[in-house]
């Protein structure tokens, strides 16, 4: 459904396009403007279909402009904008995909950051900034690298996770949907598999259904960076 609204909001509006999901084509047309399309959406989408190896939804995610972005009315950082460009270069030629990695884990620095977000602290240091770190074994396809970053980045996002709200009337992460799965992890775990690299760190957070799930195969395969 996701997928379906961005293909909305990148087709001129009233003009009819179709965009195929779940192994059918679904049809709309353009709506320019609309919520759930913010960078954060977008790379959550784009999570899920690296995980099923959906190279069509892929395709039309690489299409989305920073425009679309902005018309969301949802709250999201600059490091969100970066991680989106890093996506969609990392099937490029490596001195581009290298670039925008640098550009991307640059925006994981907190000193960049009023001191008073302290949430926004968190989101970095517990997810943003060590997903990215498994991300760079992979693309420099140094195994080592990214069994050490996965097997790091799990237990912080389990910390995450798992650490009780401070306010008592809040509900805690491990009773939300969304936080029972890593699907940041799970997504680049498929794509250390598509490009050769053995995975040895297992968490309950990565359901092995999923790592192993038999979905059609994307021919995907990264340039080393130099």
């Amino acid at each position: 459904m996701q997928l379906y609204i961005f293909k909305e909001r990148i087709t001129p509006k009233g003009e009819p396009f179709t965009v195929p999901i779940a192994g059918k084509v679904a049809e709309g047309r353009g709506v320019p403007v609309g919520e759930y399309t913010s960078a954060a959406d977008w790379m959550l989408c784009w999570h899920w279909c690296m995980i099923t190896k959906y190279r069509e939804g892929i395709t039309v995610l690489e299409q989305v402009s920073d425009e679309v972005f902005k018309k969301d009315t949802s709250r999201v950082e600059p490091f969100h904008y970066k991680i989106v460009n890093f996506y969609k270069k990392l099937f490029q030629k490596s001195d581009i995909v290298q670039q925008a990695f640098k550009e991307a884990y640059e925006y994981t620095d907190i000193q960049k950051y009023p001191p008073s977000h302290e949430y926004l602290e968190e989101l970095v240091l517990f997810l943003y900034a060590p997903l990215l770190e498994v991300f760079l074994g992979i693309i420099t396809k140094n195994a080592t690298l990214y069994n050490e970053k996965l097997y790091e980045g799990l237990k912080l996002f389990k910390d995450f996770v798992e650490r009780e709200p401070e306010d008592e009337d809040d509900i805690p992460r491990t009773a939300e949907y969304h936080w029972f799965i890593a699907w940041g992890y799970l997504a680049a775990v498929r794509l250390a598999q598509l490009n050769g690299l053995k995975t040895e760190v297992s968490s309950g957070y990565l359901p092995d259904w999923l790592v192993e799930g038999d979905f059609d195969q994307l021919p995907v395969t990264l340039p080393e960076m130099e």
